[in-house]
């Protein structure tokens, strides 16, 4: 089988992590298959092994240069290449392609109407653009993969019903149970340092949907019990793209009991990542919209407690492992999180809960589990092409 992945766009966070994953799953199997990654740019970090090519796309990784790459430029590289199956690993795949085509849906937000209006105009443009691609592309495509059946369910309502939930496959994706030695920064190292426990770690990206002001609230007011506690989150002090919101976060920040137990260290690694569970003493999830969640599996393989919001993906993510407050109520949010810090024993048992749950969630499980998708359009895609030849040759 030769694989062609189209990546691009993939620049950082879960998509890349689980790209990365999945390619050294790739790496790993023995086979005579061939892999083809197409990527936008220099410098995207993922395994490179001697039956893996990795490309630039010739037409850049800009949002415009993205949609004209996968819409035509990919049918016809793909082709030249003598690919047999499609991975389109950007949410969205091409309308024409030639070849078998499989997406892999890592963005539900298009979806969420309520939430998309929170965003400005700009940024709802790009989401109703590419909610069009996605509905598009997933009406043409043999298999649509999905992470969650919550998220299945909003898509398949979303691109039309039962039509396209026949096409829907859950795969949830895989994390490495067993992190490996990297470097971490002394930024990192140094927050870690200062930190006072109890200290709180949130790891995601910025985002309206993402709920960073009412975590910081619901601190506020757990300074009150632990004067001391600290949290730790992954954004930085500017944003481009959401200055309003880096505004309000920062107000917040200043307004807050104690502004100096708030820590914003920017982008991570997976290695940092694991760093800083081994050194927080609970994991805090608040986000109202996710496709998945891996910072929840991250935390439960790492034996950290995990509080989050009460909504679908957490629900189906965590199972009975975490914790759960109502994403949009401050005083919910603190109250899960004590609940949390002052019993031992709740904490033991969420600990032992999460690192079973996280097996399920193994890298070489997920992903093979993903191959196994592949594969399998392939060879069904096979098996019509000698039909439809033999009832050519009988015609």
């Amino acid at each position: 089988m030769h694989l062609a992945i189209d990546a691009v766009g993939i620049r950082e966070g879960g998509g890349l992590t689980i790209l990365r994953g999945f390619v050294e799953y790739l790496s790993l199997r023995q086979s005579g298959d061939r892999y083809t990654v197409f990527v936008g740019e220099e410098g995207i970090q993922i395994p490179r092994f001697s039956a893996c090519d990795v490309r630039i796309a010739p037409f850049g990784s800009g949002r415009v240069s993205r949609i004209a790459w996968q819409q035509f430029g990919l049918p016809v590289v793909a082709s030249r290449i003598k690919a047999d199956v499609v991975l389109a690993f950007v949410n969205s795949g091409s309308f024409f392609s030639p070849l078998p085509q499989c997406v892999y849906c890592q963005q539900i937000l298009p979806f969420e109407p309520e939430f998309v209006q929170k965003f400005d105009l700009s940024i709802r443009l790009q989401l109703r653009v590419q909610k069009m691609l996605m509905v598009g592309s997933a009406a043409v495509s043999d298999l649509v993969v999905v992470q969650t059946r919550a998220m299945g369910d909003r898509l398949s309502s979303g691109c039309g019903g039962q039509r396209i939930r026949k096409r829907v496959v859950i795969s949830p994706p895989g994390v490495a149970l067993n992190s490996g030695i990297g470097e971490v920064s002394q930024c990192v190292r140094s927050v870690s340092e200062r930190c006072r426990h109890p200290t709180l770690l949130y790891v995601s990206s910025l985002g309206v949907h993402k709920n960073h002001p009412n975590l910081i609230k619901a601190f506020g007011l757990l300074l009150k019990k632990y004067p001391e506690a600290s949290v730790v989150l992954t954004i930085g002090s500017k944003s481009q793209v959401y200055p309003d919101l880096m505004a309000e976060i920062d107000s917040l920040v200043e307004g807050s009991p104690r502004p100096q137990s708030i820590f914003r260290i920017g982008t991570v690694t997976p290695t940092e990542v694991s760093f800083l569970l081994r050194h927080c003493d609970v994991a805090v999830f608040p986000s109202v919209v996710e496709s998945f969640g891996l910072p929840l599996i991250e935390a439960m393989a790492a034996g950290v407690p995990v509080s989050a919001s009460d909504r679908p993906y957490a629900r189906e993510v965590l199972g009975e492992a975490g914790s759960f407050f109502d994403p949009f109520e401050p005083l919910s949010i603190e109250a899960a999180i004590d609940s949390v810090i002052r019993s031992p024993s709740m904490r033991r048992d969420m600990v032992n809960r999460g690192l079973k749950r996280a097996k399920a969630f193994c890298g070489d499980v997920s992903y093979s589990h993903l191959y196994d998708i592949i594969a399998g359009i392939v060879r069904s895609s096979s098996g019509s092409r000698i039909d439809d030849s033999l009832g050519a040759a009988r015609g």
